[in-house]
């Protein structure tokens, strides 16, 4: 747990540390605040004592001196904010930088097992708990510390006894939050998880609306988001708890300790020890040493609550990163140029104990539409996803080859594929900039060149403001088919040389698609490869990989039908492949 913290630590240390003079003077400015309050109980003590005719001097000047002091400390006020928003911000800023840039470096199967929403919720409320610890409990914890010792020693010189008794009043109720750390750091990480799955929750409710409407489940959506939210109660009541036995038994020890120092001044000034003013000054720099001790349970809550938040996203940043390339991404134009082939080399992989490949093998040819088909869930976008260097074989290889040297595909090798997944993933913002991926720089004429064989450019011909029309969360406001044009423009568009295709014409008519497929044969240096159920897509592709029973199987056009193509015997066999749409 020790080098956990300590850990902690260091991290925070690492986001917050090009803010850390912004944090100090914040911590300056709160010290200079503190001092100021133990100047007005003195300047108090000044002008009772004056007024009541125990001290001789001008009770105008010190009422002056005290707005002075208020004046002052109304300007450390506006300049404590200023600096606490600033290094705030920047802190937010560089720490969900890091974060986000961590997650999209992460393997995708240790992602995975996160969802969006939780990891949403880290980025947004862990980060705010821990950059509120930066910018206000660190500075505000000094600040007490120098407020404390100030007025300690103002006090012993007042009265020794007495100050004692406080010292010991104040290690007790320190002692109720530091016994309390363990079980608030557990509760509120909890909290933290729970709120995370209410969040995560809603987004999933919200994308697919439409879904909840249509089976009319606005109630039974409700009841389980209320049920996921009175988890979160529950644990925040358990919470409150725990934080009321620190603070509220402060605040007895305390506010017996004010009234048993106004009972003993009282005493004082009745036997003449002690003047009014100096009951006054004594109560005031009292106020200001209990202050820091009434405040101290709830920095240490709150520093537990930081150390817990901070401790979740180091949990994010230690996922493991996907394998460090050995050099610079490869060149695409280049490695195309050379390249023969891409070749599955016996390939095994499995999710968990599903066996998805086992020694696989099978041929991508070059400046080819090649299908891959077979039944749901066999593996068909996994093995894109092996292409990609997203997930790793547990075994064999996929290999461009060239004529002179093969090499492995990786992360290395990304640059040579783009990749039209599923979800098309559109993002809020012009058509043109879902396109283009917001790069600039790209020319009009490559620009359209992409939206004509996507047939991009039949839709937006028709409307007002072209390829400047501004879309939606998920493509709102264009049909499925017109969102998936534009996910195929995009790829077309990055210069890619290998198209990888994940049922990205599945909601175009036949036209629309048979038009496209033809649109794209016209470019001499791609290589596509689709994944897909309908046998409109597979009439059209120059050879087809059917995946059965963790195998790869090559099939080709006869002139009649696909029959299966045996790579290992080279030789056709007589055996014809089943072309019902089931298993397009």
């Amino acid at each position: 747990m020790k080098r956990k913290k300590k850990g902690a630590f260091r991290w925070i240390f690492r986001y917050s540390r090009k803010q850390m003079l912004r944090i100090v003077l914040i911590a300056l400015v709160g010290i200079v605040s503190a001092l100021s309050c133990i100047v007005l109980a003195v300047f108090s003590r000044k002008v009772i004592d004056i007024a009541t005719g125990r001290l001789k001097g001008s009770v105008f000047v010190y009422c002056i001196l005290l707005l002075v002091v208020i004046g002052v400390q109304a300007v450390l006020n506006i300049l404590e904010s200023n600096l606490t928003v600033r290094a705030g911000c920047k802190i937010e800023i560089d720490m969900k930088q890091g974060v986000f840039g961590a997650i999209l470096k992460k393997q995708t199967s240790q992602t995975a097992s996160y969802h969006s929403g939780d990891f949403l919720n880290r980025l947004t409320s862990d980060v705010e708990v821990v950059v509120g610890g930066c910018v206000v409990s660190l500075p505000q914890s000094l600040s007490l510390a120098v407020k404390l010792v100030v007025g300690f020693v103002v006090l012993l010189l007042m009265n020794a006894k007495f100050t004692c008794f406080l010292a010991i009043v104040g290690a007790v109720a320190f002692l109720f939050s530091f016994v309390l750390r363990n079980r608030y750091k557990k509760l509120h990480r909890e909290i933290q998880q729970k709120d995370g799955k209410a969040r995560s929750f809603m987004q999933e409710c919200l994308e697919n609306i439409s879904i909840i409407k249509s089976f009319v489940k606005e109630k039974t959506i409700l009841a389980n988001l209320l049920r996921l939210q009175n988890d979160t109660y529950q644990v925040r009541l358990k919470r409150n708890a725990a934080a009321n036995i620190a603070n509220t038994g402060a605040l007895t020890l305390f506010s017996g300790g004010y009234y048993l120092a106004l009972v003993f001044g009282a005493l004082q000034i009745a036997d003449g020890k002690i003047s009014y003013g100096m009951l006054t000054e004594f109560l005031l720099v009292f106020n200001q040493v209990i202050d820091p001790f009434k405040s101290m349970s709830g920095i240490l809550l709150q520093f537990f609550s930081v150390t817990a938040s901070a401790e979740r996203l180091m949990e994010i940043e230690n996922l493991c990163d996907e394998p460090e390339p050995k050099s610079k991404q490869a060149d695409a134009e280049k490695l195309y140029r050379e390249m023969n082939c891409i070749r599955i080399d016996r390939i095994s992989f499995q999710y968990g104990t599903e066996q998805v490949f086992k020694n696989a093998s099978g041929v991508i040819k070059k400046n080819t539409l090649t299908a891959i088909v077979g039944c749901s869930g066999v593996g068909k976008s996994t093995l894109l996803k092996l292409m990609l260097g997203l997930v790793e074989a547990d075994s064999g290889e996929i290999r461009i080859e060239m004529a002179d040297k093969n090499r492995r595909i990786n992360t290395e090798t990304r640059r040579l594929f783009s990749y039209v997944p599923q979800g098309n993933m559109i993002l809020s913002g012009t058509i043109k900039e879902n396109i283009t991926f917001f790069r600039d720089g790209i020319e009009e004429k490559t620009l359209r060149a992409a939206c004509w064989a996507a047939c991009v450019s039949d839709f937006t011909n028709n409307l007002s403001e072209g390829l400047n029309t501004v879309i939606g969360e998920r493509g709102m406001g264009l049909s499925e088919g017109q969102n998936q044009r534009i996910a195929v423009a995009r790829a077309l568009l990055s210069d890619s040389p290998v198209l990888l295709f994940d049922e990205a014409t599945s909601a175009l008519d036949n036209e629309t698609e048979k038009k496209l497929l033809r649109n794209l044969k016209t470019f001499k240096n791609k290589t596509c490869i689709f994944v897909s159920h309908r046998n409109s897509t597979v009439e059209d592709c120059d050879a087809v990989l059917r995946i059965e029973n963790g195998k790869i199987r090559e099939e080709i056009w006869n002139g009649q039908e696909w029959i299966m193509f045996s790579a290992v015997a080279g030789n056709i066999s007589k055996q014809y492949a089943s072309r019902d749409s089931e298993r397009r």
